[in-house]
């Protein structure tokens, strides 16, 4: 049996509205937050737009509108909100590279690796710098992609099980 997809764009873009609209201007944290969840359907729109073979304004159009978003979303985060200030980077890295500017999406990627280093979680900023390798090889830029990719390389892929949780081993 399959279900339907609950997914209603416009009614989701309501609700973060409204969110926004109740939280205390003080309240970066959680209005970044709600105005990065604005940018996530703005960039859903983009999704489904190329889906159904859009125009290329349409496409643009709701780059740009996600992109706004992401960056409204950076200016209110805190210093200190390093996996919230990791995601919104990663997520304008996408955008910008979705938009085929590849410069400004590696600032982004570097970025978002920079803040998962900072809140100890590897395994996340191997994955970014994984995926950063894989736009670059995707865009002839090979040498630097292998440059992306070598840093999770050194991380071996044996976890260990160390006071009930996992942790990556570094090798010698």
């Amino acid at each position: 049996m399959q279900l339907p997809t609950l997914r209603d764009l416009d009614e989701a873009e309501r609700w973060y509205q409204r969110a926004l609209s109740l939280y205390s201007p003080q309240d970066r944290k959680n209005r970044a937050q709600a105005t990065g969840q604005l940018g996530l359907v703005a960039y859903e729109r983009f999704k489904d737009a190329k889906k159904e073979r859009k125009a290329e304004e349409e496409l643009l159009k709701h780059l740009n509108t996600a992109a706004d978003y992401y960056q409204q979303a950076l200016a209110l985060l805190p210093p200190d909100a390093v996996d919230d200030l990791a995601v919104t980077h990663n997520q304008l890295g996408v955008i910008y590279k979705n938009a085929g500017d590849l410069e400004r999406a590696l600032y982004h990627y570097n970025e978002s690796v920079r803040y998962k280093e900072i809140a100890g979680n590897i395994y996340a900023a191997g994955t970014t710098r994984f995926n950063v390798a894989l736009a670059l090889a995707q865009n002839g830029r090979l040498s630097d992609a292998l440059l992306y990719a070598r840093p999770p390389c050194a991380i071996s892929s044996r976890m260990e099980a160390g006071r009930g949780r996992w942790r990556m081993r570094r090798r010698g």
